[in-house]
């Protein structure tokens, strides 16, 4: 099994909630929560599909704050390879066919604006991969 969890810390003033997922491999196992207060923090946690061979699982999520930023999350835990992931934000829905975080990740690169933070735990049994969303 290639599981990933991804931890989402909302700092921010505002609600978030959870406004889908896809993948390009791998499932859903875990979602502890569709919303996050401020100040809270969910975890959703990831893996290849059951009976998979070589795969890994790779993907995009998208959040949404009530203030109207949206958030896409690429991440990539593949079965051979590097782990990417990459935050993007913009106003406004993303259009979900684009897979616009997905196709721009790149190898463990943290992530430090003034709109996410991002780090990679990889030494760890479960590797994670931590945002902290914050205000623009």
């Amino acid at each position: 099994m290639r599981p990933l969890g991804i931890t989402i810390y909302n700092s921010t003033r505002y609600t978030a909630t959870f406004d889908g997922i896809q993948f390009d491999s791998g499932r859903l196992r875990s979602n502890s929560s569709n919303v996050i207060e401020p100040g809270q923090v969910v975890t959703i946690t990831l893996a290849n599909r059951d009976g998979s061979v070589f795969c890994g699982v790779s993907g995009e999520m998208y959040w949404k704050l009530s203030n109207g930023l949206h958030y896409a999350i690429g991440f990539s835990h593949p079965y051979s390879g590097g782990y990417k992931g990459l935050v993007l934000t913009k106003n406004g829905q993303f259009n979900k066919n684009s897979w616009k975080a997905y196709y721009a990740m790149t190898d463990n690169c943290p992530q430090h604006n003034n709109q996410v933070s991002t780090q990679w735990n990889v030494n760890q049994e479960i590797p994670s991969y931590t945002v902290i969303i914050r205000e623009q």
